[in-house]
């Protein structure tokens, strides 16, 4: 369970009923809102269900919105790829580097079927994560970030009581840190460490000079594989010590603490099925300053924990380091590893036949091994994948599994029904269509979890249970089919009202299930028109015209949003398809960008929520390089406000979106898709704002910094607001407020209060504008 993660949005912003009172430009501190935004910025969030196993309780778990500016300032190291806060070992990122980890502020216990209500007493001045279920149902267990140590605590699903198991530091900073074993009545865990010391002290005075070489091998490492890797031996020091974890054994009743193995940089654990075996992955050296810890070189074993005191060890694979992977591609070797869900102890795993490179031709992509325990013998080859192996899907019956495979140069996926108990039976195909085509979706194969933990494909006969939103021209209408596998028909047994939005969230037995319903609030009276669209990159026009999303969400506002209250209006998720060949994804993107746009604002004029006289643009992250060319190569728009963007595009030079060409294969799209070059054209004024600590390799702050330079180098208008602190989404609840006052106050002078304009041409010299 986490929370919603926000998508990289832009939007258009049209002109405000009301505004607000400038404040001087360089005013010190953060500022706020109008209160009567502040109050619903501060609102509570609305709780996400965390739904047990066993389909008879669930947690409702309330998020924190926006962390204090002292949580998101707190002191941390940037160690290839993770970010650790040293005063308590918390992780300071999330996934890609986005942003911070979020807290729980509530957890509530609610009984399925009738609703009785539990009210979870969390800890005081903490910060919970999300809980994870015993496959039992029974228990609960979640990380509890206090202020000196991640803490383990474990809580009752009968009564909703929990308590913190002493003696236990949590290391969360290579993930995987809290899993249930298979008995489900013992935690594995990575602790940190009793006897570790104090971390390597910093030299006064340097060790010596940071050296990098390289043989003359070509090799490519993608823009996002740069994230806070490390620089020197300092920094590996403090990556070996902070990495460091010993995997301990927890007794859920009596708290009984067992350590297995010695300390190491163990990163990905996978208990097997039958509760002795466990998938051990672990880092070694040597490191590498060019990539991310996940590119690291990594010793890969099977343990048997029978015996926690003598653990027996085999070795699976030793992995080297993959520092040169192509963009978009895979690493040479064994990767993906994973148990087969309905046998005690085999290991699946797959393998490159192409170079791990989308560009190289081959009659096979990909081939699939298995061993089994006791795991002395030679790997077997399942099968081979045409395309790039996508993962198995294993049934509780051993004669179907599903096997997904996918095709990143037409955008296409395909899976097929095998039975890997008897290879003379051949794969069926079951689903052959464009990954883009949302209509087309038949939706994800509901699971459920065995009483040792696995999770397997809910079957009943020869039937599976299909999930999807239902993407249609009337919106995402979410449904529930059963699929037969022998005859291949489906039969629809729920589909969402256009009213609401109701998706299933689980089955609970026979054909009964669970769903999360919303229906939007009562619209504003109001004439506003932001329209909220991305850039999406599509294989075919087809699929790009589809419609996806839905109006009868709950309204939840958030960012430009909450200029709502200010009496601007929005127009949300409007379509802003880019399509093409994926291998040449970008070379009419600033074209179709140009023609997205004025699309969007005529059909905001057409339904009289836009001034075409007085309109504005708003994006974030690629959003923003979206905003910022608007501005430079249309008349359309009075001002704009930028954050978080990537505006040269040269300084990614290894690929950018779904861009996979180097800079050196495609230089002219990468210039053409840079505002940064255009710069001298930017005459509209611009807001432009980004957080300090972004982790993003492809929206570093230096992009911020630079655009504004050229900005203000070529005479345009244009304000740099760099938050401290802030990762690539903004988290601090000071952060936030300060956004919106910026957005705001710059809408309302360059928009809503500009004089006539004289229009810009983006042919020639400036004409005056028409009466």
């Amino acid at each position: 369970m986490s929370t919603p993660s926000p998508t990289a949005r832009t939007s258009l912003a049209a002109l405000a009923i009301a505004s607000l009172p400038l404040t001087p430009a360089f005013a010190a501190g953060y500022q706020q809102p109008p209160a009567n935004i502040l109050k619903v910025m501060r609102a509570p969030s609305l709780p996400m269900p965390s739904i047990n196993p066993t389909r008879d309780a669930m947690l409702l778990v309330g998020w924190q919105e926006y962390p204090s500016i002292a949580r998101v300032a707190a002191p941390y190291l940037k160690l290839a790829g993770t970010r650790v806060e040293p005063a308590n070992r918390a992780k300071h990122d999330t996934p890609g580097g986005y942003g911070i980890p979020p807290c729980a502020e509530s957890f509530k216990l609610v009984k399925i079927p009738g609703g009785q209500e539990t009210p979870v007493s969390l800890p005081a001045a903490s910060c919970p994560d999300a809980p994870a279920w015993s496959a039992d149902g029974k228990r609960f267990a979640f990380a509890n970030a206090a202020k000196d140590a991640v803490e383990l605590w474990i809580g009752d699903a009968a009564s909703g009581k929990i308590r913190k198991i002493p003696g236990i530091r949590l290391n969360p900073m290579l993930n995987d840190e809290l899993q249930w074993m298979p008995d489900q009545k013992t935690l594995l865990v990575k602790a940190v460490p009793t006897a570790q010391g104090p971390a390597p002290a910093k030299s006064v005075g340097p060790d010596g000079p940071s050296v990098q070489e390289t043989d003359g091998v070509q090799g490519e490492s993608s823009t996002y594989e740069t994230r806070d890797t490390l620089n020197n031996p300092h920094d590996e020091a403090l990556f070996d010590y902070y990495g460091a974890s010993q995997l301990t054994l927890v007794d859920a009743q009596s708290g009984k603490l067992t350590p297995i193995g010695k300390p190491a940089l163990y990163d990905a654990l996978q208990p097997a099925p039958d509760g002795r075996h466990v998938l051990v992955s672990s880092i070694a050296k040597p490191y590498s300053y060019v990539t991310t810890y996940e590119r690291f070189p990594h010793e890969v074993q099977v343990w048997d924990v029978s015996k926690p005191g003598r653990v027996a060890i085999r070795a699976i694979a030793s992995l080297p380091l993959a520092d040169r992977v192509p963009v978009h591609g895979e690493p040479l070797g064994p990767r993906e590893f994973s148990w087969r869900a309905n046998e005690p102890a085999t290991l699946i795993w797959a393998e490159a036949l192409d170079g791990g490179d989308w560009k190289t031709a081959a009659p096979a992509r990909d081939k699939v091994m298995m061993l089994k325990a006791p795991f002395t013998a030679q790997p077997t080859e399942l099968l081979r994948t045409a395309q790039r192996f996508g993962g198995i899907d294993w049934s509780e019956r051993r004669d179907v599994a599903l096997v997904s495979e996918y095709d990143q140069n037409r955008h296409w996926r395909q899976t097929r029904i095998v039975n890997f108990d008897n290879p003379a039976q051949a794969p069926r195909l079951l689903w052959d269509l464009s990954y883009d085509d949302k209509y087309a979706n038949p939706g994800a194969p509901a699971q459920r979890t065995l009483a040792n933990g696995a999770r397997v494909l809910r079957q009943d006969g020869d039937s599976i249970y299909l999930t999807g939103a239902g993407a249609s021209p009337d919106g995402n209408r979410p449904f529930l089919d059963r699929l037969n596998l022998k005859t291949l028909q489906t039969e629809r047994l729920f589909r969402s009202g256009k009213d609401a939005l109701e998706r299933p969230v689980a089955l609970t037995g026979g054909d009964s299930f669970l769903t999360w319903r919303q229906s939007p609030v009562a619209a504003p009276n109001v004439y506003l028109a932001i329209l909220n669209a991305y850039p999406l990159d599509y294989a075919d026009a087809a699929s790009a015209g589809q419609i996806s999303g839905s109006q009868q969400t709950f309204t939840r506002l958030y960012q430009y949003k909450y200029l709502l209250l200010a009496g601007y209006a929005i127009i949300d998720q409007a379509s802003f398809p880019i399509v093409g060949d994926p291998k040449a994804a970008y070379d009419s993107y600033l074209d179709q960008l140009k023609m997205n746009a004025q699309a969007a604002v005529d059909e905001a004029v057409r339904l009289g929520v836009a001034d075409p006289e007085r309109i504005g643009v708003t994006g974030h992250s690629h959003g923003a390089l979206m905003t910022a060319n608007l501005l430079a190569h249309t008349n359309l728009f009075r001002a704009g406000a930028a954050t978080s963007g990537s505006y040269n595009k040269t300084l990614t030079p290894f690929g950018f979106q779904n861009e996979r060409r180097s800079v050196w294969e495609a230089p002219n799209v990468y210039r053409k898709a840079s505002t940064f070059f255009y710069a001298d054209r930017l005459k509209t004024p611009i807001l432009i704002m980004h957080g300090a600590d972004d982790a993003n390799p492809g929206t570093t702050p230096l992009q911020a910094t630079k655009f504004y330079e050229a900005v203000r180098g070529n005479g345009g208008t244009a304000r740099l607001v760099m938050l401290p602190h802030e990762p690539h989404w903004y988290a601090a609840r000071e952060s936030n407020e300060q956004l919106v006052y910026e957005m705001l106050n710059w809408f309302d002078k360059y928009v809503k209060n500009a004089p006539p304009r004289v229009l810009k041409s983006a042919q020639g010299p400036a004409a005056p504008a028409q009466p």
